[in-house]
């Protein structure tokens, strides 16, 4: 005999058949045409998902921090991920997978994606400290000039609703320049363990350059100051302060001094001003954060006019509901309803097994909008955009509401798929021997 071939073992995610992709492939669109460029933070593990059966239709890959073609290396197997999903969702359409490490990189990978005709940009990435969460500033600048130059970017709305944001204006009934999160408190707990690094990223509605002056302090359970960020805001500067802390570890995994405290505190300020703080862990450990706001938790460029947002919707909820409880809820800050439509989250993937989140939603419905293209090239950002939210199945208050946008993501197809009766139904069946004989007047599917 001849040797026995191998054959890669794939993973498909389940939304593949939830939203109704596999109808649009049936009849034969499968992103064929549709050039897809995934800009993300680390596409570690390509090699190994290739060789798997995964990701083969990547076209170009470019590492924007090293000015080479080598995507891997970063400790961060994120964007490849990703890029499995829009795979499974359009199979046929090109993949260019950008690696970027900042805004620089971001700015020259849009460009990339402008001279060299991307259709559809998936970012499951969320900037923080670059507006006041009102879909201006740099970050959404890049976004909005892609969408106005003939791309349809596709951002995950972000993971915060559960965790880690709050919102309110500056309070300080007593006098003592310190802001009130509740009542008399004047502190907001978090939790840190000791092999994390926490972010601490503060902002107020000053933009783009601010008067008002506050700064961000940190103290651990004993009441000790253990770090600050005190910058200058004198009118030229942006109204932002950030920390990064991590604890002195000690050798031992779990949680150093308990409980740490944020305190933000007035240094010039002629007016309480609207602030905003997220907290994030870097190692993916809850926070805690004792005073916590679902509302507006959509990070940059989410929560621009001219990005499609997605939120999360975990795959066994997907026809009932309710939304992944970390999935960010809008509005931003100028009122926009946000997200747009929401997409499938914790499916399966052969990088993560299961890969949840936003970020894991935002690339089903970038594949989505690769396959209304290759049914009809002519589609421009806009229409695809109207297209997917009116195809799109409510849930939650009738309309398009801050939790789940339009609703859940719904794909038909203009041409129906074929349908098949019941391939058992032309197989006749020896009773006594159990052996089967091909009923050779039927048309069915026999393979």
């Amino acid at each position: 005999r001849e040797p026995y071939p191998v054959r890669p073992v794939t993973i498909t995610s389940q939304a593949v058949g939830l939203t109704g992709a596999d109808d649009f492939h049936a009849v034969g669109h499968r992103g064929q045409n549709v050039r897809v460029a995934v800009i993300d933070l680390g596409f570690d593990g390509l090699a190994a998902a290739q060789a798997a059966g995964e990701l083969q239709n990547v076209v170009h890959t470019w590492n924007y921090i090293t000015g080479s073609g080598n995507v891997e290396g970063t400790g961060q197997v994120h964007g490849t991920g990703v890029a499995e999903i829009v795979e499974d969702m359009a199979p046929d359409a090109e993949l260019y997978l950008l690696l970027i490490g900042d805004s620089v990189d971001l700015e020259n990978a849009v460009q990339f994606c402008l001279q060299n005709g991307i259709h559809v940009i998936n970012h499951s990435v969320a900037w923080f400290n670059t507006n006041f969460y009102d879909g201006t500033g740099t970050i959404a600048g890049f976004a909005s000039n892609a969408r106005d130059q003939g791309i349809l970017w596709v951002n995950a709305a972000g993971n915060y609703a559960d965790d880690g944001h709050w919102q309110g204006f500056f309070t300080d009934s007593n006098g003592d320049g310190w802001h009130e999160f509740s009542g008399s408190d004047s502190t907001n707990r978090i939790l840190v363990a000791s092999t994390d690094t926490v972010s601490i990223l503060l902002t107020w509605d000053d933009w783009t350059a601010s008067d008002q002056d506050y700064d961000l302090y940190l103290y651990n359970s004993a009441d000790q100051l253990v770090a600050t960020s005190a910058r200058w805001q004198s009118g030229t500067q942006a109204p932002v302060e950030e920390i990064h802390y991590r604890p002195a570890s000690d050798g031992v995994v779990g949680y150093t001094d308990g409980f740490y405290h944020i305190k933000i505190r007035r240094y010039s300020a002629s007016g309480p001003m609207e602030m905003e703080l997220f907290v994030l862990s870097q190692g993916g450990q809850d926070t805690r954060l004792q005073y916590h706001h679902p509302e507006s938790s959509i990070a940059a460029p989410a929560n621009s006019p001219k990005v499609l947002s997605v939120g999360a919707i975990s795959y066994w909820n997907w026809s009932s509901g309710p939304q992944a409880g970390y999935s960010s809820l809008g509005p931003s800050n100028t009122g926009l309803t946000k997200p747009d439509i929401a997409g499938p989250a914790s499916v399966s993937n052969w990088t993560y097994g299961s890969f949840g989140g936003t970020s894991a939603a935002s690339p089903h419905v970038a594949g989505a909008a690769a396959l209304l293209l290759s049914e009809a090239p002519e589609r421009t950002p806009g229409e695809l955009q109207v297209l997917l939210e009116t195809q799109a199945i409510d849930m939650g208050l009738a309309g398009k509401d801050n939790v789940y946008g339009s609703g859940r993501l719904n794909l038909s197809p203009s041409v129906a798929p074929p349908t098949y009766s019941d391939p058992r139904a032309y197989w006749q069946f020896d009773e006594g021997g159990g052996t089967t004989a091909l009923d050779t007047s039927g048309n069915g599917n026999h393979g």
